[in-house]
Parts: structure tokens; C-alpha cells; sequence
């Protein structure tokens, strides 16, 4: 993925939600790969210490996220679970999704 170290950025500068956001639409996009510019499949494979690395980064700023929604939640009585599990709903499901694209050999 060309842009992983743009997406990794926005993860540690914006946290998790601030990420969901903006990375949201590419995380919908089917395609792994991208053209070259002669027609190519191309593709950065992925070994198991840095998919792990990628792993545990996801994982953490999900706990984070979590973390913060739930500290928000106590301060703000009202209303504060509904709104809290639905900022936490697409941030679980970001992370689902990329969980699910790294499994793949490639991005």
C-alpha cells in the first residue's frame, strides 16, 4: 500500500475515530492492488513481524479510542452511553476491516 505511512500517521496524530473519518471510504474499496502504469498488478508484501507491528498498532489506538470514549461517556450523563457506543460502532468496524485486509499476503 503506498500510503501506509500517510494511514499509520493519521492513526497516531488523530487517534483511532479522527482516522475512521477520513481512511473510511479506502477501507470500503475492494481492490488490494494498484495498476501500474503499464497494466502491472503490483503489491508490498507483508512479513510477519511488520503485519504484527501493524497489528498491535490497530489494536492499541482501538483501546485508546475506547478508552477515551468511556471517559467522555462518565463526565456526560446524559445521553452518554447511546452516544458513546455509536462513535465506538465504526471505529470496530475500521478496525475489523483492516484487521481483515492484512490477513491478505499483500497491500
Amino acid at each position: 500500500m503506498r500510503y501506509a505511512g500517510i494511514v499509520v500517521a493519521l492513526v497516531l496524530a488523530l487517534g483511532l475515530g479522527g482516522a475512521v473519518w477520513i481512511l473510511l471510504p479506502f477501507a470500503q474499496r475492494p481492490a488490494y492492488y494498484e495498476m501500474s502504469a503499464a497494466g502491472e498488478t503490483s503489491c508490498v508484501l507483508l512479513d510477519e513481524r511488520t503485519r504484527g507491528i501493524l497489528i498491535k498498532g490497530l489494536d492499541d489506538a482501538l483501546h485508546d479510542y475506547i478508552k477515551n470514549s468511556f471517559a467522555i461517556m462518565l463526565q456526560d450523563k446524559v445521553g452518554g452511553p447511546a452516544r458513546a457506543i455509536a462513535g465506538i460502532r465504526p471505529a470496530v468496524e475500521f478496525h475489523n476491516k483492516a484487521i481483515e485486509a492484512l490477513k491478505k499476503p499483500c497491500i
